[in-house]
């Protein structure tokens, strides 16, 4: 499995980027592409190009030292510094190829996904300024996402009598999780702490086997559409974040309770006729889930299983695991891609490919080869959490 993912990597995902997705003109990442990776629009959004620095930059730091990488994780970051921050701070949401504005600040997905970016790229080159960039980019999101009704989510909006939204301190996790590899800081832990127990305590609902998207003012159950909406790709994700920054923590009854969380999303959003996870469900079982295109079958989805399968074998080696990592596999190479270069993202239930636009018109270097790096990590036992 490790030459096979190493190949799928290195002869497949990479190639596909830097033939479409480098803009070698104006700098920066180009990702509103089709499947075949045909431009159809030269617009970038900032949240991908924080995504394709981490990207690039991890491949070249924890895999393969390659200076053709680190130049485009570089030349990314500092399009992004020039054009993607704005005079109060904050990261515009989308920008024109030459990197001016288009649409400002709407989402503090955008702050925390230059922070994840920056912060590699800090541990990649050493080059101080991307972490004292990425830190304070992370701490004004912290200030704000732990405080209810939030609502800075672009290109989502925080549901009607809904006050937590579980995406924020999800992804801020994982970003203040990679910070601590660049200095144990007291915000940092206190973030981590903080997050690990709104995740944990309060989204995931153990009795229903289930973690909910959306809660109340007092972590209360919504009984509405939204409150019940349970989106399986973002559990799966979220719980290998919790799995990261726990065994940082010596948390291993939170290591269970993520690898249990796994499990319950696996079961209950696999689709037993046509196969493939769901997009999205209702905890309690009502039809139609309110979580938009919930019946489709998305590459990322598919991606975060994979690696947290991977983290779940080396941490827990159990039958089911096995079991669930060979079938997520097969039907994803079957229907997403045969392992020879980027993924087809966008399928139907039966798992064929659709047009339709799903969030945003991007094709990030992102979950694809983030999944591979870690697996990869994980199967040469260089993982910085499992040896």
């Amino acid at each position: 499995m490790l030459s096979f993912y190493r190949q799928f990597l290195f002869e497949g995902v990479i190639p596909f980027w830097l033939e479409h997705g480098i803009d070698r003109v104006r700098g920066g990442l180009l990702t509103c592409m089709d499947e075949a990776g045909k431009l159809i629009s030269s617009e970038k959004f900032a949240w991908s190009q924080g995504r394709g620095i981490w990207t690039f930059a991890a491949i070249h730091r924890r895999l393969s030292p390659d200076p053709q990488l680190l130049e485009i994780a570089v030349q990314t970051a500092e399009f992004c510094l020039a054009h993607a921050i704005q005079a109060d701070g904050r990261v515009c949401f989308r920008m024109s190829r030459s990197g001016e504005v288009l649409e400002g600040h709407t989402s503090v997905y955008a702050d925390l996904f230059l922070a994840y970016g920056l912060n590699e790229l800090y541990l990649a080159t050493g080059t101080q300024h991307y972490r004292d960039t990425a830190l304070r980019l992370f701490r004004q999101s912290a200030a704000e996402i732990t405080q209810p009704y939030f609502k800075t989510i672009a290109p989502y909006a925080l549901p009607s009598g809904t006050a937590w939204v579980h995406g924020p301190p999800m992804i801020a996790l994982e970003t203040a999780n990679e910070l601590l590899e660049g200095g144990a800081e007291r915000d940092l832990i206190d973030f981590v702490d903080w997050a690990l127990e709104r995740i944990m305590v309060h989204h995931r609902r153990p009795e229903w086997k289930t973690l909910l998207e959306h809660l109340g003012p007092a972590d209360e159950f919504v009984d509405t559409p939204e409150g019940r909406a349970v989106v399986p790709g973002h559990t799966i994700e979220s719980m290998w974040f919790v799995i990261h920054a726990a065994t940082r923590r010596n948390r291993p009854d939170l290591v269970q309770q993520a690898i249990e969380a796994i499990r319950w999303m696996l079961e209950a959003g696999w689709d037993a006729e046509f196969g493939g996870i769901f997009l999205g469900l209702d905890a309690r079982g009502h039809q139609p889930p309110w979580y938009a295109n919930a019946d489709k079958k998305l590459w990322w989805v598919h991606c975060e299983a994979i690696y947290a399968l991977a983290l779940c074998g080396s941490l827990r080696p159990e039958p089911w695991v096995d079991e669930w990592s060979g079938r997520v596999l097969d039907w994803s190479l079957a229907h997403h891609g045969d392992g020879r270069g980027e993924w087809t993202q966008r399928l139907d239930r039966e798992g064929k490919p659709i047009k339709e636009l799903i969030a945003l018109p991007v094709k990030d270097p992102f979950h694809l080869p983030r999944a591979l790096t870690l697996s990869i990590q994980l199967l040469s036992h260089t993982h910085p959490y499992v040896r």
